[in-house]
C-alpha cells in the first residue's frame, strides 16, 4: 500500500489539469514523495456566469462530493493530505466541519490551504455583480452566511484540533487580501510566499521552488508523526458473530449497538467507581484522572494513559479476579435481557455491546455474553496466574469511539449508520446516540441523553425496546 494520498482540490474556475502546474511531476520524481497516489478532486466552475451557462453546485454540495469521492475512493486510506487552492479550500474546510460535527472518524491527516479566502474575497463581491446566478461568487463574498457561519462553527467544534492545517498567504495576491488568507491575525501556521499571487501560488517551477517545498515540508512532517494503529472492529467479534447477510425483513434497521454500565446491567451508574469504593480510593484521585481525560484532545493516546493511571491504583491496591464477585454483588441484569436480545438475534440483527465499562461484570452478570452479541467492545483487565490484575487493555471504542465502533460494524454488513439503532444511558453515549439512526435512552438518565435521544424508555424491561425496532 502506499505511503497516503494527496488529494489535490483546485480553486474557482480552476481545473484538475491545468491549475497546479508541475506539482504532480515533482511530487512523482521527489524521493520522499513519490510513494504517495496523487488525487484530483474536480467540479463544474468558472469564473462568471452567463444566463446561458449551466449551473454551478454551492460550496455544501461540492463539499458533500467530496465526501463521496474520499468514502468511495479512498476507503482503505486513513493517511490523506488535502492540498486547496482558493474556492478549494472552503470546499475542504465545509467537509472537514461536518465530519467533526457528525462525530466520524477522520481519516484525513492534514489540509494545505494555498490563497483561500477564509474570510471571503472583497473581490468575489465585484464579480458578482456582473456575473449571472453564480453560486460559487455569492458565497464567496465577505458578507456571506456560508462564509460566517464556517468560521464560527470551526471554531466552536474545535477542528483545528483535529488535524494539522497550514495556511500559504501570496503576498502579489489581488483575489484573496492576507488577512483573509491567514484566518485570523496572530494565527501561528502561516507560509508567506512574497513573489506569487493568487494563480501562480499554486504553480511550482522547479524542485526548488518555496511552493513546492512548503508541500514537501508539511506532507513530510505529517509522515513524521508516530501513528498508533488503531485496533480492528475484527478484534472484538465474538465467535457468535453472524455471517453477512440481508437485513431483517421485519425492519428497517440492521445493526443494534448497547451500552452496559446502567444500560443493560443496573443498579450503579459506572463500573469504575464500584471498583474504586471496594478498593477505597480516595474519589479526588480517580475524580482528578477523570478530569485531565475530559480536558485533554481525548485522543486514544490520552485514554490509554487514563487506563494506565487506574490500572497502577488496581494494582497498588491489590485488586484480584476473585474481588469481582462482592464488586458486582448489588449489580443485576435488566429485566429480560436475554429474551430480549435472543428475540433480535433471531430476528436477523446484528448486536453490539459497545461500552467504555470493564469486561469482568459482563463476566460475572452476563457470562453467556459472548452467545448473545456479535460484538464486544470494552475495556478488558487481565490477572496473572495468581488471579492479581496484570493489566488493561483499554478500548479505542468509548467516549466519540462508539461512534467509530458502531459505523465499523455497518460498514462490515453493507449498511449505514441510519440503519443502526443504539441503545444508552450515559454521558458518553451522546455522540453515538446522536449519530445512529435511532437513538433509545435506556432509562432516560439526565442530560445529554434525552436531549439527543428520540425514544425513551423508563420501565426496567428491555423488550420494550421491540416496540421500536420490529414492526
Amino acid at each position: 500500500m502506499s505511503e497516503g494520498v494527496i488529494v489535490f482540490i483546485h480553486g474557482l474556475g480552476g481545473d484538475a489539469q491545468t491549475s497546479w502546474g508541475l506539482f504532480p511531476d515533482l511530487i512523482r520524481k521527489d524521493s520522499e514523495l513519490k510513494g504517495y497516489d496523487l488525487q484530483f478532486f474536480s467540479y463544474p466552475t468558472a469564473l462568471f456566469s452567463m444566463p446561458w451557462s449551466k449551473k454551478y453546485p454551492k460550496i455544501q454540495t461540492l463539499a458533500d462530493a467530496l465526501r463521496t469521492e474520499i468514502e468511495t475512493r479512498f476507503a482503505n486510506h486513513d493517511n490523506i493530505v488535502l492540498v486547496c487552492h482558493s474556492l478549494g479550500g472552503l470546499i475542504a474546510r465545509k467537509y472537514l466541519l461536518e465530519e467533526v460535527k457528525n462525530k466520524r472518524a477522520l481519516r484525513i491527516q492534514g489540509i494545505l490551504l494555498y490563497a483561500v479566502p477564509n474570510n471571503g474575497a472583497g473581490l468575489a463581491s465585484v464579480a458578482n455583480k456582473i456575473s449571472w446566478r453564480h453560486n460559487q461568487l455569492r458565497q464567496l463574498t465577505k458578507d456571506a452566511d456560508l462564509i460566517r457561519d464556517l468560521s464560527t462553527d470551526w471554531t466552536t467544534f474545535k477542528v483545528k484540533d483535529a488535524l494539522r492545517i497550514k495556511y500559504v498567504v501570496a503576498a502579489l495576491d489581488r483575489v484573496v487580501d492576507e488577512e483573509s488568507a491567514r484566518q485570523f491575525w496572530g494565527n501561528p501556521e502561516i507560509d508567506t510566499v512574497s513573489n506569487r499571487g493568487h494563480r501562480n501560488v499554486v504553480q511550482p517551477i522547479d524542485g526548488n521552488d518555496l511552493v513546492f517545498l512548503i508541500l514537501k515540508r508539511f506532507v513530510s512532517s505529517l509522515a513524521n508523526v508516530k501513528r498508533v494503529p488503531q485496533p480492528s472492529i475484527q478484534n472484538y467479534a465474538t465467535q457468535s458473530r453472524r455471517a453477512i447477510s440481508g437485513r431483517p425483513a421485519i425492519s428497517r434497521y440492521h445493526i443494534i449497538g448497547f451500552d452496559l454500565d446502567g444500560t443493560l446491567l443496573r443498579g450503579y451508574e459506572y463500573s469504575w467507581r464500584l471498583v474504586w469504593n471496594h478498593l477505597g480510593v480516595q474519589p479526588a484521585i480517580w475524580k482528578e484522572a477523570t478530569r485531565r481525560y475530559l480536558t485533554s484532545k481525548r485522543t486514544f493516546e490520552d485514554y490509554k494513559a487514563w487506563c494506565e493511571h487506574d490500572y497502577q491504583q488496581m494494582r497498588a491496591h491489590g485488586l484480584r479476579r476473585e474481588h469481582f464477585a462482592q464488586i458486582t454483588s448489588s449489580v443485576s441484569p435488566t429485566n429480560n435481557l436475554k429474551d430480549a436480545l435472543r428475540t433480535l438475534r433471531t430476528e436477523g440483527f446484528v448486536l453490539a455491546l459497545i461500552s467504555g465499562g470493564i469486561d469482568t461484570f459482563i463476566d460475572e452478570k452476563i457470562p453467556d455474553a459472548k452467545d448473545l452479541f456479535d460484538y464486544i467492545c470494552i475495556n478488558r483487565l487481565r490477572f496473572d496466574d495468581q488471579g492479581a490484575i496484570s493489566g488493561i487493555d483499554p478500548t479505542p471504542f468509548d467516549f466519540a469511539g462508539k461512534v467509530v465502533a458502531l459505523e465499523a460494524i455497518c460498514k462490515e454488513y453493507g449498511v449505514t449508520l441510519a440503519d443502526s439503532v443504539f441503545v444508552g444511558e450515559g454521558n458518553n453515549d451522546e455522540f453515538v446516540i446522536e449519530a445512529a439512526g435511532l437513538g433509545i435512552a435506556y432509562p432516560p438518565h439526565g442530560q445529554p441523553i434525552p436531549a439527543a435521544s428520540r425514544v425513551h424508555i423508563v420501565d426496567d424491561d428491555l423488550r420494550k425496546i421491540l416496540d421500536h425496532v420490529l414492526w
